[in-house]
């Protein structure tokens, strides 16, 4: 029978394939020498387990089992069960406890600890286990060794025989357990002797120190509280906590940087006016041009009804208008809530209910065009009264908590969720990368990122506080990558941030990587940042700087950022660490009831310190679950936000990214919440219920969405790409849709996304018969998709996602069909229709329209 009605542990008989433990900072390792660490436990510990094992009528021998299982099963991610080689006396019966030989022999039993268990449960559990094996007589099937690399070995060495005519005790030697990478071995006697035995090169020194770390506590945790759950004691003590935390972050003197960027950046324009501090096409503005200019916007904006305090939006490409226009949003105490020009109408409006902006910046060109329901200005078009006004200094008047922006991103709830900057979250940032990449001097910053995310904000406000010039590249859209080349290639920069796959798109179409890359430092963010890639940019480094740089909007541009100056931890970490928190930054990695974790264990990253952005627009319900307190700061109403990613910290007190806990995907560079998707997808009438899943790695990611329709059809259902452009942004935009009878379930009921067929598979099936291209673009088209793609025979139905497409092969398409076509094609009409005909029909129809225009 089961302890406490919980299912029997039991010994390996017939079993499916256990994966094997994953234990913190693990290496592989050929070598076949072991080395052994004591853990000594003091008598009065050793005194309690024997009192808690006869109170509870257990024996040593599963109250130490029940300790290393539950140990294990902490740090290495709750498996559903692992397996662990055990020894057992072999004298199940009384006759046999004072025979003479060597009963003993090795078991394999399935250890399967549950969350629902108390520790003292699970021990009750353990000693069941144990004696129904001890009841078997030891067979077991040849192969579940592989499965079993954990050891547990108890030896009674005290026992001893006395007989009239003869003395006999127990002196044998503990051997090295095979089979087992780790074991833990107890020698019972007078005293316990504990010893763990390790195979040479399997562990780091700190995964070690993790391990004895975690069976201690645990133990304690048995001694002091039996009654505690299995997932719910901590696995660090006090001590533990306070050094852990004073040795991965900054001296607690450091004191959080104060006041407003702009502040700054006006000293900087008076002690180098004459310096360039930004350039775009051909206009090159001075910082006492600059300077004055946004003086003069800025109180064009307070003229025309903008207040303190008051959202602006900003409906402009990248540009040397947008960035003034930031500058004197600011300078008028106001905040700016950045629209891509691009964006569907029906998401525009959901961000201005949300922010209920005064006034509107827009261009000559977007004004025509957009359909807004407030204030509309066009600076372009108000360049001359803008330049009569007084451009003397503004009284500064914000402060610093006043709001920076407003800056929105995919939300799990069905909307976009817009994230809430102040401004001493965004000084603090800019001071504290400015001080880990050395940036302190006037260094030239290439600006490629879109102002609507805060990607590229890393080459902007630091640039105006230190005197350097922001070179803004005139390339806006992905489909300008050869463009974009060109233009570096011609440049001469110091810094650059971009995003790891659009580097390595850019390397790729590039004639000399080298010219691509900056004087001093490399940024690289919003996503994994590969070996493969990091080695690839390395080697064209020539001296600069590759850094590595993480952190969610949430918590203002970045948290994380590490020089990556060589690849030590490549054997360790399965992608380069994303590195130590910045200056003003505090990151915890905690299990799932909030609890710190030692080095090398899994668990959410959660960041808190000076950048922690305000909340969310939207009510506190939504933001709750987010933002928390911070016990762990010695500040008081200091505050965390939950990231949702999973991490390890490394032995130097890096962070290790391991993907995320919840569904939230990266999708060239930016945040992608597929439940926002698969909300928009169940608006439509057809539509009964939707799916939507990521497909490849890195930069060739790219998303996949399941819809299960009224008329319950299998097959392509890309015709609800029109429907999804109405509200989401490209990037959002799924490469295939697919539709099916009904979605596989789990056992829990819901969809096991591990089953959904592969799309080809369907969409094969219902595609019409090969058509061969006819028309001088269809055999166009047909060619360049053969050439991407390695395709043999392209039809006019083949869909380019669908023969084996994505998003970072996409921009390769458009800058192919706009070089061979010499139309301004776009990345949104390959993600509105992919076909060989599609594609056909859009460009002869911007063929025809610019005849006409002629």
């Amino acid at each position: 029978m089961a302890a406490r009605g919980f299912p029997p542990q039991t010994t390996v008989t017939h079993v499916e394939p256990i994966p094997s433990l994953r234990l913190p900072l693990e290496f592989k390792s050929d070598s076949q020498d072991w080395q052994c660490r004591p853990i000594t436990l003091t008598m009065e510990t050793q005194s309690q387990l024997q009192a808690l094992a006869t109170e509870n009528a257990l024996s040593l021998r599963a109250l130490l089992y029940a300790c290393w299982s539950a140990a294990l099963w902490r740090i290495a991610e709750y498996p559903d069960r692992f397996v662990l080689s055990t020894n057992l006396a072999g004298r199940p019966f009384a006759e046999l406890q004072q025979a003479l030989g060597r009963f003993e022999y090795a078991v394999h039993t399935i250890a399967q600890p549950n969350a629902d268990m108390t520790l003292l449960q699970f021990a009750e559990h353990c000693q069941q286990a144990l004696r129904l094996s001890e009841q078997q007589d030891g067979r077991q099937p040849g192969d579940v060794h592989s499965a079993s690399e954990i050891g547990y070995q108890f030896f009674n060495a005290a026992s001893a025989i006395e007989t009239p005519l003869l003395h006999w005790e127990n002196r044998t030697a503990i051997p090295v357990p095979e089979h087992c990478r780790l074991s833990l071995q107890v020698n019972a006697g007078e005293r316990l002797h504990l010893v763990l035995q390790i195979q040479q090169g399997v562990f780091d020194t700190a995964g070690i120190a993790t391990i004895e770390q975690a069976f201690r506590a645990t133990l304690q945790a048995l001694l002091k509280t039996p009654q505690a759950m299995l997932d719910r004691f901590p696995l660090m003590t006090d001590d533990e906590t306070r050094i852990l935390i004073e040795n991965t972050h900054n001296a607690l003197s450091s004191s959080p940087a104060l006041g407003c960027w702009y502040h700054t950046f006006s000293r900087q324009a008076s002690q180098t006016p004459d310096a360039p501090a930004l350039k775009y096409n051909s206009r090159i503005w001075r910082y006492a041009e600059l300077d004055a200019f946004t003086n003069q916007l800025a109180r064009h904006l307070l003229n025309n009804g903008v207040e303190q305090g008051a959202a602006v939006g900003l409906m402009l490409e990248r540009s040397d208008l947008a960035l003034a226009a930031i500058i004197a949003i600011h300078k008028a105490g106001a905040c700016y809530v950045p629209l891509d020009p691009q964006l569907p109408q029906q998401r525009v409006e959901i961000i201005l209910k949300q922010t209920r902006p005064a006034l509107m910046l827009v261009a000559q060109a977007q004004h025509r065009q957009a359909q807004l329901t407030l204030p509309v200005m066009a600076l372009d078009e108000q360049w001359n009264d803008i330049s009569v006004l007084d451009d003397s200094a503004l009284p500064f008047t914000a402060s610093a908590d006043n709001l920076a922006y407003v800056l929105y991103t995919s939300g799990s709830t069905g909307e976009p969720k817009g994230v809430k900057i102040a401004h001493h979250q965004l000084q603090n940032y800019v001071s504290g990368i400015i001080e880990r990449a050395e940036l302190g001097a006037a260094l030239t910053y290439l600006s490629i990122g879109p102002i609507t995310t805060d990607l590229g904000n890393t080459t902007l406000f630091p640039a105006l506080v230190t005197g350097g010039c922001i070179d803004i590249s005139p390339f806006t859209h992905a489909e300008d990558i050869q463009e974009q080349i060109r233009y570096m290639e011609q440049s001469e920069y110091d810094v650059l941030k971009l995003t790891p796959s659009h580097m390595a798109s850019l390397f790729a179409l590039a004639d000399t990587p080298a010219r691509l890359m900056p004087g001093k430092a490399l940024l690289l963010g919003g996503e994994v940042l590969s070996w493969g890639m990091w080695r690839l940019f390395n080697d064209f480094a020539n001296g600069c700087r590759i850094y590595n740089h993480y952190g969610p909007t949430e918590t203002c541009v970045g948290a994380i950022a590490q020089q990556v100056a060589s690849d030590k931890y490549a054997r360790l970490a399965s992608t380069v660490p994303l590195g130590t928190p910045l200056p003003h930054a505090r990151c915890y990695v905690v299990d799932p009831h909030g609890a710190l974790l030692p080095v090398g264990v899994a668990g959410e990253l959660y960041i808190g310190g000076e950048t922690v952005a305000c909340g969310y627009v939207q009510s506190a319900e939504d933001q709750r679950p987010r933002f928390i307190a911070d016990p762990w700061s010695p500040r008081s109403n200091a505050r965390l936000y939950r990231s949702g990613d999973k991490v390890r910290r490394l032995p130097d007190g890096s962070l290790e990214f391991l993907g995320r806990i919840d569904r939230q995907l990266k999708i060239r560079g930016f945040r992608v919440e597929p439940a926002e998707i698969e909300s928009t997808l169940r608006k439509h009438a057809e539509v009964l219920d939707s799916c939507v899943v990521e497909q490849g790695e890195s930069g060739s990611a790219h998303l996949l969405a399941y819809v299960v329709l009224q008329s319950g059809d299998n097959g392509n259902a890309d015709w609800l790409r029109e429907h999804l452009a109405a509200y989401l942004p490209d990037f959002m935009i799924p490469s295939q849709i697919v539709s099916l009878s009904r979605f596989p379930l789990n056992h829990n009921g819901k969809v096991d996304h591990r089953m959904l067929p592969a799309p080809d598979t369907l969409i094969a099936a219902n595609a019409d018969d090969y058509v061969a291209p006819q028309s001088e673009t269809e055999k166009s088209v047909a060619a360049i998709f053969q050439e991407l793609l390695l395709a043999n025979r392209v039809g006019i139905h083949d869909d380019f996602f669908d023969i084996g497409g994505h998003s970072l092969i996409a921009t390769k398409l458009v800058a192919q069909i706009r070089s061979t076509f010499d139309i301004p094609f776009n990345l949104r009409s390959v993600f509105m229709d992919a076909t060989v005909a599609g594609l056909s029909r859009n460009i002869d129809e911007q063929r025809h329209s610019q005849e006409l225009a002629k």
